[in-house]
């Protein structure tokens, strides 16, 4: 068994981020910034708040001391000045200077009164870039999910206004979001999204950075040189368009040459950059065995700040600690520092390093005989890294290959074109230039074979350019043929993949609905024995009961099959999949319907399974805007739990004990609050930092994935929400999920 320890891009992605503007900036910066603060002694009124706002927004990312003392300067000038948008711009620049701190609960107010002012001027590129800001000062915190909310508002407002450079950006932010999750398939989509965008416009610093993030995507797909070539690009982009070569780009060529076990030419090009992380040091001194030296640059990168971008570089050198110890046999130390890493990776939800991480631990549980644990660690390993590093991500990268290709072959198709209109130019002059010669000949018989000797000259020259001409068109044609052939390819790769997503999507949403179409009908088959025992038997009474129950029985069979059809129907309207649509929704109605959908399921299951359901609705909850069908399955995660745990309790005491679930709503001020409650066995205090985590389960094996609370948690989230749960063991639990 083997552990690939190599540092993931999307460490560098985060990290570095904020490196390359703080030193290959740092120059040109300084020298504008200086030149700025000059104008500030003659300039007053509303040009001195544009002024202080700009000396702001230059400091962000790499002096957030200065920009918040500019931004409050701005806004102390603005206190008797009536100018909204420099309002805007210094609340702005206040947010996101302490975003850039990690102190999301300051920034929070300062944006979001930014995005208020901004959206009374109409200035929706104001508001746009206030929601990138959001979704930067999230991701600062880890909170990914509300970080792709607000970086999906500002893409979408941004491919609305046409504005490239602002798409570009913000693309590769939610690439590096999912590159830290370890979600490379969809990191992938976004950097090479990103590139395609930034190479249309003139930010050159954003086109570099997106050269070096779509490299990071082929070295962690294995393809090495495309890689190289990508990394190698930026570096003579940049010398093109006057910046520096970024450190980032060095960095990377060095891990690709780790990759390949060129050491030495890694370590040559890794020395290029201006600052040198330890960590890749310390990756060259383990494949080469000089571990000493390899423990002495990991243990560098520990003393870090406890930023959620350093805490990346922890990880990855705990992994590297725990891998020399392995080498050395040391096993206790080496478990202590996978542990180590294993933890902080789950903590900062790094799918990629957490999964390295599992398979150390496996490897260690194994030496030292216990294997139950190390298959469960392998096994968690395999999942994740599967779940990372599938097909789709080669398809990506493939397609994106395909597309530079075609770009590059229309780019020389009009170079091509290009030069075939100059080489017409050129024959006609020449066409000009026999007949002046012929007319001539005609005045000048006395020179009649020197003419005689050019005219067949330039005769030759003429039919050798013709013959080059005709060449270059054949050229031509035979490209545009090619480019033809290529793009009808990538269209039905496209067309396969969205039938793919389609088909994936139906199966999912249509197969609930399908379940209690099953039961029902189950339950109808029964009672319809039953039906003909009694009408045998000759107690009519009965037989109507029973009827009673088959009719309404076929009524849900029915509601439910038109439910089936409505999402056939509903998913066959588009073309790709979808979350679903934000819609005012009854939440009492809602409730109501997964407690007794669930509650049926689980009797359709066990017929001896009867438990006293009840409800406390607010009639003043009314309707807030969800996706139905996802806080639907929230809710439906939560019944099934509770269902769950009062069966377990009902199993084990029979006589005395009546299980019991409720479900209510509540209205404060702007807040609908949820409650689903039990009186099951309840959660034990060990257990409660767990049950959100993917994968956590404490039912029996085959009985439970340990994903339903975990979804749920998300669900909540991205709709803007929270969810909290009090249980108290031995009486029961209690889930309380908070709107507005």
């Amino acid at each position: 068994m083997t552990c690939n320890y190599s540092i993931s891009f999307s460490r560098t992605c985060v990290i570095f981020t904020l490196i390359i503007f703080l030193f290959s900036k740092l120059v040109a910066q300084d020298a504008k910034s200086d030149s700025l603060k000059a104008l500030l002694s003659t300039t007053t009124g509303k040009k001195k708040v544009d002024l202080l706002n700009a000396i702001s927004k230059q400091n962000w990312d790499r002096n957030n001391d200065t920009a918040i003392h500019y931004a409050r300067e701005s806004l102390s000038a603005l206190e008797t000045l009536n100018y909204a948008h420099g309002l805007a711009d210094a609340n702005r620049c206040m947010g996101v200077a302490l975003a850039y701190e990690s102190k999301a609960d300051e920034a929070k107010p300062w944006l979001e009164k930014a995005m208020v002012l901004y959206d009374s001027l109409k200035d929706e590129k104001g508001v746009y870039s206030t929601y990138n800001n959001m979704g930067l000062m999230w991701s600062r915190v880890s909170n990914d999910s509300a970080a792709l909310l607000w970086f999906g508002k500002a893409l979408e407002g941004f491919r609305k206004l046409g504005d490239k450079p602002g798409e570009g950006a913000v693309l590769n932010y939610i690439g590096i979001v999912y590159q830290k999750r370890g979600d490379y398939p969809k990191a992938a989509d976004y950097a090479l999204q990103g590139l395609d965008a930034r190479r249309k416009t003139d930010d050159y610093r954003g086109t570099v950075y997106s050269m070096i993030n779509a490299g990071n995507m082929y070295l962690e797909g294995g393809q090495f040189e495309s890689a190289l070539n990508l990394f190698n690009e930026s570096i003579d982009f940049a010398k093109e368009h006057g910046l520096e070569p970024f450190d980032m780009a060095y960095e990377r060529m060095g891990r690709v040459y780790i990759q390949e076990g060129q050491f030495e030419e890694a370590e040559k090009v890794i020395r290029k950059a201006s600052w040198i992380n330890p960590l890749y040091l310390g990756q060259i001194m383990v494949k080469t065995g000089r571990y000493d030296s390899a423990l002495k640059y990991f243990e560098r990168c520990l003393p870090f700040s406890t930023s959620p971008e350093s805490k990346v570089d922890r990880v990855a050198a705990y992994k590297g600690i725990s891998e020399v110890q392995l080498i050395r046999g040391n096993t206790g130390a080496a478990m202590q520092n996978a542990r180590q890493a294993f933890i902080l990776a789950d903590s900062i939800h790094h799918k990629k390093f957490k999964g390295d991480a599992a398979l150390i631990l496996s490897e260690l549980y194994e030496k030292a005989g216990d294997f139950r644990q190390s298959l469960s660690y392998f096994k968690l390993s395999n999942a994740i890294h599967d779940s990372i590093s599938g097909g789709e991500f080669q398809n990506k990268l493939a397609f994106f290959e395909s597309k530079s290709a075609i770009d590059k072959e229309q780019a020389r198709v009009k170079v091509l074109s290009a030069e075939k209109a100059l080489q017409e130019q050129r024959t006609e002059e020449q066409r000009k230039n026999k007949n002046l010669i012929l007319l001539m000949s005609l005045i000048a018989l006395g020179a009649a074979a020197a003419v005689i000797f050019n005219i067949q000259r330039q005769k030759k020259r003429i039919q050798a350019q013709s013959a080059v001409i005709e060449e270059q068109n054949q050229k031509v044609e035979t490209a545009l043929s090619e480019l033809k052939s290529t793009q009808a390819q990538l269209i039905q790769k496209e067309k396969m993949a969205s039938l793919g997503e389609l088909t994936a999507g139906v199966a999912h949403e249509i197969q609930n609905p399908l379940n209690f179409v099953n039961n029902f009908s189950e339950l109808n088959r029964e009672l319809v024995t039953d039906l003909s025992a009694e009408i045998n038997n000759g107690n009519l009474d009965a037989a109507k009961v029973i009827a009673l129950d088959i009719a309404s029985n076929e009524e849900k069979i029915n509601e439910h099959g038109r439910r089936a059809d409505a999402i056939v129907k509903g998913m066959l309207q588009h073309s790709r999949a979808s979350t679903g649509v934000m819609e005012p929704t009854d939440i009492n109605l809602l409730c109501d319907e997964y407690l007794q959908l669930c509650y049926l399921g689980f009797r359709a299951k066990d017929k001896s399974f009867v438990a006293t359901l009840k409800t406390n609705f607010d009639p003043h909850a009314g309707k807030i805007k969800i996706i139905p069908q996802d806080v639907g399955r929230a809710l439906l995660n939560l019944c099934n739990n509770a269902f769950y745990a009062v069966n377990e309790k009902r199993l084990r005491q029979p006589q005395d004990y009546e299980p019991s679930v409720s479900v209510g709503t509540k209205k404060t001020g702007s807040t609908i609050e949820i409650k689903v409650v039990d009186n099951g066995d309840g959660i034990p205090e060990k257990n409660m930092k767990k049950i959100f985590q993917p994968f956590f389960t404490t039912k029996p094996t085959g009985r439970g994935t340990g994903l339903g609370l975990s979804l749920s948690y998300d669900i909540i989230v991205a709709h803007g929400g929270q969810i909290d749960v009090h249980s108290k063991e031995g009486e029961g639990t209690e889930f309380i999920i908070r709107f507005g």
